[in-house]
């Protein structure tokens, strides 16, 4: 018996529905591929890094959550090693730490910056809440701010889609880190969760317990400069929650490229540094990128 027209309609598209998400999740698997396989080298130009760097130092620190190893990436430069430009905790995205982050570790620590590298992945084995996500911050901070002198470097939170997501709420609950001079974000989706699902993976943006939206906490950053990255083809970063802000904030944008900013390129790289440049810059000078 042939359906009526509106029951075969909604048959039509509901299937067309459900063979848009099958595409959706086979092309994002595609794509994680594509960057695990693209980004797997730490050589970047001498226009990006003029000198060697030193090999990174693995850490583990006793936080909430139990024992955790971070990398550490020092600069090489003397002035730098005994004073760098900041402090920068950089969480990983949802995968774990892959040549991705490597190269932004290494471009940055090459520009005078202490870099801690965090796997989001490993600490969201277990889920946690904003709490536990701050004091552990706030550790890995102090474990760093206790090899200079006074003032220590200025502290900027940061990382690359969940990574992103988590630097937010870090910086923007009651207890922020001490020392906190800004956020570099690159690609953050609008909502994050304090732990990780396999539909998190799949740009579903994360609803219930134990989730946020970046919004949430866009009039809790005050004081802060926020820079945030979004590349022009990318569908899984948003800049939407840019709007709730009342921080300082500046929003960047890679051209011709996904989420992976074209396996974190030299230009991009490039342009990535200037932009840590303007959070470190002075509250009175607009001047950026």
């Amino acid at each position: 018996m042939r359906l009526p027209d509106v029951e075969e309609q909604k048959a039509w598209a509901g299937g067309i529905l459900r063979w848009s998400e099958i595409l959706f999740i086979m092309a994002f698997l595609i794509f994680r591929v594509y960057v695990s396989f693209n980004t797997t080298s730490p050589i970047i130009s001498v226009a990006v890094i003029p000198q060697a760097q030193p090999d990174r130092v693995d850490a583990t620190l006793r936080l909430k959550r139990g024992d955790f190893t971070i990398n550490r990436y020092v600069p090489g430069q003397a002035e730098f090693a005994a004073h760098p430009k900041a402090i920068i905790i950089f969480g990983s995205g949802d995968g774990g730490p892959c040549g991705w982050e490597e190269r932004v570790c290494r471009a940055l620590q090459a520009d005078g910056c202490e870099m801690i590298l965090f796997d989001c992945n490993a600490y969201a084995k277990a889920d946690y809440d904003l709490n536990i996500l701050q004091a552990d911050m706030n550790t890995i901070a102090q474990s760093s701010f206790s090899r200079y002198g006074n003032p220590p470097p200025p502290l900027i939170l940061g990382g690359w889609s969940m990574g992103a997501e988590q630097a937010v709420p870090a910086a923007g609950g009651p207890h922020r880190p001490a020392g906190l001079a800004g956020l570099l974000l690159i690609s953050p989706g609008n909502r994050g969760r304090y732990g990780l699902r396999d539909a998190d993976r799949w740009n579903v943006p994360p609803t219930g317990k134990g989730t946020f939206a970046l919004e949430d906490f866009g009039q809790k950053l005050n004081g802060l400069r926020i820079a945030q990255w979004d590349a022009s083809l990318d569908l899984l970063g948003s800049q939407a929650w840019l709007g709730s802000l009342t921080a300082t904030h500046k929003a960047f944008s890679f051209p011709n490229s996904l989420h992976d900013y074209n396996g974190a390129s030299d230009e991009f790289l490039t342009v990535l540094q200037q932009s840590v440049a303007w959070i470190l810059s002075s509250p009175s000078s607009e001047a950026g990128p």
